[in-house]
């Protein structure tokens, strides 16, 4: 039997304690607000950071699993965490014409927007819309849709009182870690995990918990003041929303979760909490029914937001939408929709990220050349702001005419050929379409349906196959309406009816939806719109291409040129000192960096940007000092103070303090346990201390996520060669090689063993079938040529 993995192993024993540790006598008088369970409302927050704490315990050599790792923190001081965008004047809401009608209390995504123009345009209800920063707010603006904003309901008496009554609850709840019972609910398998818990709740009681009680007095203050007659729902298990759906049951008002995701389950949602839930399809239904809910409280509905691909093809012109995005229709279009870390199948390192998109750009420039395949990157919504990034890496790889974008969903599906992503709606949406998809890692059950790969370094050969040869097309197109109807229901384009027809179940109010309704809203940018500092932005994405062409001279100067014209845009301060660090002019680095910190004091970025320079002048005890405000800032996420103790680390292994570095790695890795570029600094460092089997214990944590890293391969075989397990790692390299045949590195060393174990024939032949792959490798050449020369 295989030994099972961190991952697996951490998630089981999370799943087991979460669902119990609130449930404790000793909690749970107090862990009630207003009837609702605050600890069931963070379940999945608790779970997906005790998985994390799990991940760092079994990573840990007994030895160094030390306690309180977390820094102290000052209980009394209330975290306010900001779950709502600021109040807004409600848009253009007639009071009188509003007054008799039932009001319905909607949590909007723009991947719902189809179901709220629905309820808006029956005319049955008045819309309370809640917004997050998940929500599209220009999408909805441009709708038309009246509303208020259940933001409003968050007033100053609000707030007043949850200050009160939230300042006499926080003792309370840190109570319950001095009972030793509800200790003992954390002890699992035989090993005590309190220590990681206590911190993780602490934050919980803090952030998560004063969220879903601002969210339980804006229900009730809303439910009071209006006839508020059904809460529908996108998401079912983040805190605000539990939050929402348990407050509304317990007021008796109907509440109905319309999953933004196919699979509706998430890890820690087994069970339902809405009164109904309106399911895409079979798939979706038998997952809930896998967990014990009860069937009658599944109806499977398929997707509303899918029922616009029933007239998209009419409403918009390919030919048209060509031009404006500059495409030829007569070449085959792919689409990468980049990943996002979110979710069951998010992205947690971003190394891996840029990895695999600098792989597929090398692919799409292959392709273009052969095939004048047009490339398509098609940025998450929340990751927007990523553009130049994206943008300048694909100017590094030589491919600066590449179409980069971050709205246009609809459009840039039905323009493309071939979708790529990994566990996206927009997979689906491409199925809907026709299209052929391939996903990177495995996705429910439609591998049928699209191509699933597990090694990125294949991908342009199967984008080949799945645009070019014809039988890999017909037997994907066969499988694909079986999918659809497996994940889409009937598929008709009247999944928005059927939304209707629960809705007037659940309520008993009539919901007709008028003659000339159209699922799908079409927003076009309007030259009113366009953003005032369009220049700016303009400006800032050419010094950061610039920068990637390697002039930084010319990206200083595009910068310069910003904060003369625009000195109030000190984002672009920013990204001038972050040019003068990669230009190597640290002293002036750091000075442009404190400038900025003057007008930003709060900036994590500048703060580790700073650090990094003055490292680099050698000021490595300044330079820790910046790191050590980032680890306790309490606006630091859990990501920048890991990367904060990762820096920390790196500088303090600089100055031969090994246990310090240790410690500090540990910590990053107490942050983010999946972080590669910690484990692999940690595992290096523990084999220059000696402590091998540690070392090989983290670089195998890597493989666990990628097992074609042939870099952790080649480092692993190196480790164990050198201790002395020479079949083991000479295994390691092998596969590395087998993986890339060009990877030089793997290739000496594989070649270096044999050499010393007397196997010269072995060693020749290694670096022969390297040269096969690689002719003008001027160094295997000289060495290959030293065996013949007898050297």
């Amino acid at each position: 039997m295989a030994e099972e993995s961190i991952e697996a192993l951490a998630r089981k024993r999370a799943a087991r304690i979460t669902r119990e540790w609130y449930l404790h006598p000793d909690f749970i008088k107090y862990g009630l607000y207003d009837g609702v369970h605050l600890g069931e409302c963070a379940e999945w927050v608790f779970y997906q950071r005790f998985v994390k704490a799990l991940k760092h315990r079994l990573l840990s050599p007994e030895t160094s699993r030390v306690k309180g790792i977390a820094q102290e923190k000052k209980w009394l001081a209330l975290k306010w965490k900001k779950i709502f965008s600021l109040p807004q004047k409600p848009i253009g809401m007639d009071k009188k014409k509003c007054k008799d009608k039932p009001y319905a209390l909607f949590s909007y995504l723009r991947r719902n927007l189809t179901l709220a123009k629905a309820l808006y345009e029956s005319g049955s209800f008045n819309l309370v819309i809640e917004k997050s920063e998940e929500s599209d707010h220009e999408y909805l603006r441009a709708s038309g849709i009246d509303y208020e904003n259940f933001n409003n309901y968050l007033d100053d008496e609000i707030k007043e009182k949850y200050t009160k009554r939230t300042s006499r609850l926080l003792p309370l709840w840190q109570g319950a870690f001095d009972s030793p019972s509800f200790r003992a609910q954390f002890v699992l398998d035989g090993i005590d995990y309190f220590n990681e818990v206590k911190d993780i709740l602490e934050d919980i009681f803090k952030e998560q918990f004063i969220s879903a009680i601002l969210c339980i007095e804006a229900i009730k203050k809303l439910a009071s003041s209006r006839n508020l007659s059904l809460v529908i729902l996108w998401i079912d298990y983040s805190p605000v929303h539990r939050a929402m759906s348990l407050c509304a049951r317990n007021l008796g008002i109907p509440v109905l979760h319309v999953p933004h995701s196919v699979h509706g389950v998430d890890v820690m949602n087994e069970k339902i909490c809405a009164d109904r839930v309106a399911v895409f399809g079979e798939y979706s239904r038998r997952l809930y029914l896998d967990k014990g809910n009860n069937e009658e409280n599944i109806v499977v509905t398929g997707n509303p937001e899918w029922d616009k691909f029933f007239c998209l093809n009419k409403m918009l012109d390919k030919d048209e939408l060509s031009k404006k995005f500059g495409l030829d229709p007569e070449r085959p279009a792919v689409m990468f929709a980049t990943f996002w870390d979110a979710g069951a199948l998010y992205v947690k390192d971003s190394s891996f990220l840029e990895e695999f998109y600098r792989s597929l750009l090398k692919d799409f420039k292959y392709l273009k050349e052969k095939h004048g395949v047009q490339p398509i990157i098609k940025i998450h919504p929340l990751d927007w702001e990523r553009r130049p990034w994206y943008r300048k890496i694909a100017a590094e790889e030589g491919m600066e005419d590449i179409i980069i974008e971050w709205k246009y969903v609809e459009e840039l599906l039905l323009l493309s050929d071939l979708v790529i992503c990994r566990g996206s709606n927009i997979g689906f949406e491409a199925l809907l379409l026709g299209k052929a998809v391939i996903n990177y890692g495995t996705l429910f059950d439609e591998d049928k349906a699209v191509i699933v790969i597990n090694d990125f370094r294949q991908i342009g050969e199967v984008i080949e196959d799945a645009l070019f040869n014809e039988k890999v097309r017909r037997e994907l197109s066969k499988r694909r309406v079986d999918a659809i109807r497996e994940y889409n229901h009937a598929d008709d384009g009247k999944a928005t009816l059927r939304v209707m027809k629960v809705i007037e179940e659940m309520t008993g109010i009539e919901v007709k939806l008028p003659q000339d309704f159209v699922p799908y809203f079409y927003y076009e940018d309007t030259e009113s719109e366009v953003d005032l500092h369009e220049d700016i932005d303009t400006l800032i994405e050419q010094g950061e291409l610039t920068l990637a062409r390697g002039d930084t001279a010319g990206a200083l100067k595009c910068f310069e040129e910003i904060l003369n014209r625009f000195p109030e845009r000190k984002d672009a301060l920013l990204k001038y000192g972050k040019t003068l660090t990669r230009c190597g002019r640290m002293v002036e680095a750091v000075k442009r960096l404190e400038e900025f910190l003057e007008y930003e004091p709060g900036s994590i970025e500048a703060r580790l940007l700073i650090a990094i320079a003055l490292n680099n002048t050698e000021n490595i005890e300044s330079a820790i000092g910046h790191l050590k405000e980032v680890e306790t800032m309490p606006s630091s996420t859990d990501v920048e103070k890991a990367l904060a103790f990762y820096y920390e680390g790196c500088f303090t292994k600089a100055i031969n303090d090994m246990e310090g570095a240790g410690k500090c790695f540990e910590r990053s890795l107490y942050y983010d346990p999946d972080s590669k570029q910690t484990l692999k600094e940690a595992a290096m460092l523990y084999f220059e201390r000696g402590i091998v089997e540690q070392a090989v214990k983290l670089l195998k944590r890597i493989l666990e996520k990628d097992p074609h890293d042939v870099e952790v391969l080649n480092d692993i075989g190196v480790i164990c060669c050198s201790t002395g397990r020479k079949k083991e790692g000479k295994d390691y390299l092998k596969n590395a090689i087998l993986i890339k045949p060009d990877y030089e590195e793997a290739a000496l060393n594989l070649a270096d063993q044999e050499i010393g174990d007397g196997n010269i024939d072995a060693a020749v032949s290694v670096l022969s079938e390297f040269l096969k792959i690689s002719p003008d490798n001027v160094r295997i050449k000289e060495i290959l040529a030293s065996f013949n020369s007898g050297v």
